[in-house]
């Protein structure tokens, strides 16, 4: 891609399809590839021949359109982009539905050359995935101190697990009289060295996200078993112990490998132990 140097405001727009991904696996790769090239057509012909649609790969799309008046402007040609997928689509005889995530930058505020633009308006769509998909973004500064500190996050989440930041406080179950202890929860806390106690909303999306929930996950799970073995032979008593699991954990192949793993190196017995699987962590 070439941008070149205008006189006016130019936009540069990332342009990622929802869910494309479901196209492909359940209608296969020569359906998904018309639905690419008949959203390629629906953007081409709803900017002028001066501005520029191309396919990055996959199912993303960059558009620089050129000389804009005012960001008001701006905010209209994002709109009318985002209502060009209102319609649906027609693709080998079946209607279909499509949505995009659409972020986008400005020249000359916020970049003067090609690698700021697309890298800001990248941002931008990224946020607008974070906050449920279908909808358009303009970069602001805000969305990168937040993509930094969730980089920053996700570093400190790598090494907490390594060095075994975590605490898990073990929270009691009661029958519904309250006279009879019949079990416990175990809730996960991250003791960060700079930012003290963390919830699980804060670091849960991150894990899931990088793929670091089943380490956590495992962590957990293993933390817990060994807890619960330790009350039964110091005489505390055997009771049941909940422990809450994400729902990416249930994609992970080995799960029921972890399970067992767990309840053996703990050497808790498999019918002395009750598993309640919820999700997302439970935070209290």
């Amino acid at each position: 891609l070439e941008f070149r140097r205008v006189l006016f405001r130019s936009l540069v727009v990332f342009l990622d399809l929802d869910r494309f991904k479901l196209v492909n696996d359940s209608l296969g790769h020569d359906t998904g590839d018309a639905l690419l090239q008949a959203v390629a057509e629906r953007l081409r012909l709803a900017v002028s021949s001066s501005d520029t649609v191309a396919r990055l790969g996959g199912d993303e799309f960059v558009l620089i359109i050129e000389d804009l008046d005012n960001q008001f402007n701006a905010a209209e040609v994002a709109d009318r982009l985002h209502r060009l997928f209102a319609e649906p689509l027609r693709i080998h005889g079946q209607v279909m539905s499509v949505s995009p995530s659409i972020g986008i930058s400005i020249f000359p505020e916020d970049g003067e050359d090609v690698e700021t633009l697309m890298r800001k308006a990248d941002l931008a769509m990224y946020e607008v995935k974070m906050a449920g998909r279908n909808g358009w973004l303009f970069f602001t500064e805000s969305m990168n101190e937040a993509v930094q500190e969730r980089l920053q996050l996700e570093r400190d989440l790598r090494e907490a697990i390594a060095s075994h930041q975590f605490l898990i406080y073990y929270q009691p179950q009661w029958q519904i009289d309250g006279r009879r202890l019949t079990g416990w929860e175990a809730l996960l806390r991250w003791e960060h060295p700079q930012r003290g106690l963390l919830t699980p909303d804060v670091f849960i999306p991150v894990a899931e996200e990088t793929g670091l929930i089943g380490s956590l996950g495992e962590l957990v799970l293993l933390e817990a078993c060994r807890e619960a073995m330790r009350w039964q032979r110091e005489g505390l008593g055997r009771f049941s112990v909940s422990v809450n699991m994400s729902v990416r954990q249930f994609e992970l192949v080995h799960l029921i490998e972890s399970v067992e793993s767990a309840l053996q190196d703990s050497g808790l017995r498999s019918e002395e132990h009750t598993s309640e699987l919820q999700s997302p962590y439970v935070i209290s």
